[in-house]
């Protein structure tokens, strides 16, 4: 039985890596040639997958241990280590298939392990134990990432009756090989001045230098990470590692680097400090510096809005030293939120899902280079 799981699974993923001619793209990932036709049988092969699971998922929650089919189904789908530290757009094109069938077949079983009555604490130990089991990451990160996740994910699925495993995963993975289909998400339309000028073609050539040109600067994604330690483990497998509990690695050649690391770390406080002296030493003739946000490391299993608000404040407190006089126009990243990617516009009464602490810390930091005339949408959304 084992060896026809695997070669179950073995199959989708050879099926993409096969298709390996870029034929097409979609955003920025190439596609491989055939790869639409891959993708409509993927989800033929998703439906029959995520029942296999129920069923097993079921026997375990009522006989209390689990078969060593369904042990062998999870093995089937467990992910490597060295995909662990990476993010979905990082990961080959071969990749999106297996995991969205990874997404389908077990947190499917979650979604209705919740809507058939489990408890909060039920759902998290399940998914902490699957996270754990599927290598997805270790299991103190799965325990974090969840923990901080599991009440707005939970209030989502509590609230959306008609939500399904394939939305869900196609919301999660933003990839072609887990399709939406969703009108909730889909339908939608944006208001467009019918009197402009309508865009049939990218643009040509370089648009000429005039008189009243500005000079703008940007700066992006600086992931201050406070807990940076050179010389510590640059190679820990981790969201983010070179952080001062993951050790000194008995290979130097693992440790971080001084100014930060090109493997999965984030940046120390020096090299922000050194890039934004640099920009203001070599553009000190900016008319505007745009800073659009990500403020926040990649140890999204453990932040806090004590954590982040220490962050945010250095850095921009850094570029209000370092810019007085030159507008800086800032907005918030995916990752100033807690929990990371977690926005709440005030259409949910929940205290402890709010994000208003992040809107008013940024109207105060911003009133800096800012009319106050902003001030209201800012506190209101976090948006000028």
């Amino acid at each position: 039985m084992k060896r026809n799981v695997s070669v179950l699974l073995g199959t989708v993923m050879l099926s993409l890596v096969l298709l390996q001619t870029p034929q097409t793209v979609q955003g920025d990932r190439l596609q491989p040639k055939g790869y639409r036709e891959t993708v409509e049988k993927l989800q033929k092969f998703y439906v029959q997958f995520e029942d296999k699971v129920s069923r097993e998922f079921r026997r375990w929650k009522e006989d209390g241990t689990m078969s060593q089919h369904f042990r062998q189904l999870i093995h089937a789908s467990a992910i490597n280590k060295n995909e662990r530290a990476q993010e979905i757009r990082e990961l080959p094109t071969a990749r999106e298939g297996p995991l969205c069938t990874i997404c389908r077949g077990f947190g499917g079983s979650v979604l209705e392990f919740r809507r058939e009555g489990a408890s909060r604490e039920e759902v998290f130990n399940t998914t902490v134990e699957l996270c754990t089991m599927l290598n997805l990451q270790e299991e103190s990160i799965c325990r974090g990432l969840i923990e901080l996740n599991i009440d707005t994910i939970l209030y989502i699925v509590d609230n959306r009756p008609d939500l399904t495993s394939a939305s869900l995963c196609a919301v999660v993975f933003q990839s072609g090989a887990c399709v939406l289909d969703d009108p909730s998400f889909t339908e939608w339309e944006v208001d467009v001045d019918p009197n402009g000028t309508p865009v049939t073609a990218s643009k040509t050539g370089t648009a000429q230098r005039g008189p009243n040109d500005l000079k703008i600067v940007q700066i992006t994604d600086l992931h201050f990470d406070p807990n940076y330690r050179t010389g510590y483990n640059a190679e820990c497998g981790a969201p983010a590692c070179c952080r001062e509990s993951q050790g000194v690695p008995d290979d130097a050649e693992a440790g971080a680097g001084h100014w930060g690391d090109y493997r999965n770390c984030d940046t120390p406080w020096n090299a922000v400090e050194d890039l934004i002296d640099r920009v203001a030493e070599e553009h000190s003739d900016a008319d505007i510096v745009y800073h659009t946000g990500d403020i926040i490391d990649h140890g999204i299993w453990e932040t806090s809005i004590g954590y982040n608000v220490r962050s945010i404040n250095r850095v921009i407190g850094k570029l209000r030293d370092t810019f007085p006089e030159t507008p800086v126009y800032n907005i918030l990243g995916n990752h100033e939120a807690h929990p990371t990617n977690v926005y709440e516009l005030g259409e949910v009464s929940r205290p402890d899902f709010s994000t208003n602490w992040l809107y008013h810390l940024s109207a105060d930091l911003w009133s800096h280079w800012l009319p106050r005339a902003a001030d209201q949408t800012i506190r209101l959304g976090g948006y000028y």
